[in-house]
């Protein structure tokens, strides 16, 4: 096969389609739409206003059903951005990000709004689709040996302190 491309295709030829080929893969990756920070957001918010987006973050606090409609937070390490999405969508959230969770990490397409007019001019992405980037987890926390003598210690030195406390009482009472 490679003496018949050889063959029929002279060097220049092949140097030509090759080159044809590269450029053609780098133009279309140069032209992918990336991922915006919510720092990049906030700080462009103008020039951003009305046009889609990609932003990635993590889920957080509660999702909140409004209808077939709903709120989630996403948080991208900086700042927490509102996204408002379908009913359908929110579903694919199954951990949110607190206390006793790592949230999922969500990247949304939508278009990004400064000042909605729908949503009482708050900054928001209105969703065009979601895809969840990675599963969160469940988080338990471990309680370090250290807190634990201190605990110790200090219910011990408030014990003394309550008989001291008491002591003095009957003493005066005398």
């Amino acid at each position: 096969m490679k003496n018949l491309i050889r063959r029929l295709l002279p060097l220049r030829w092949r140097i030509f389609f090759f080159s044809f080929c590269a450029l053609g893969v780098s133009f279309s990756l140069s032209y992918a739409q990336q991922p915006v920070s919510s720092g990049e957001l906030i700080e462009r918010a103008k020039e951003f206003d009305g046009q889609e987006v990609i932003y990635q973050g993590e889920a957080i606090g509660e999702v909140m059903i409004r209808g077939d409609y709903g709120w989630i937070n996403l948080h991208d390490g900086q700042n927490a951005i509102g996204v408002w999405a379908p009913r359908e969508s929110l579903g694919l959230v199954t951990y949110v990000g607190n206390y006793k969770a790592k949230g999922d990490w969500i990247e949304v397409k939508g278009i990004f709004s400064r000042a909605c007019n729908v949503h009482g001019a708050d900054l928001d992405i209105h969703a065009a689709s979601l895809i969840k980037a990675e599963e969160g987890r469940a988080v338990t926390h471990r309680l370090v040996p250290e807190k634990k003598r201190l605990v110790v210690i200090l219910s011990g030195v408030l014990l003394c302190l309550l008989i001291l406390q008491l002591l003095k009482k009957m003493l005066n009472k005398k």
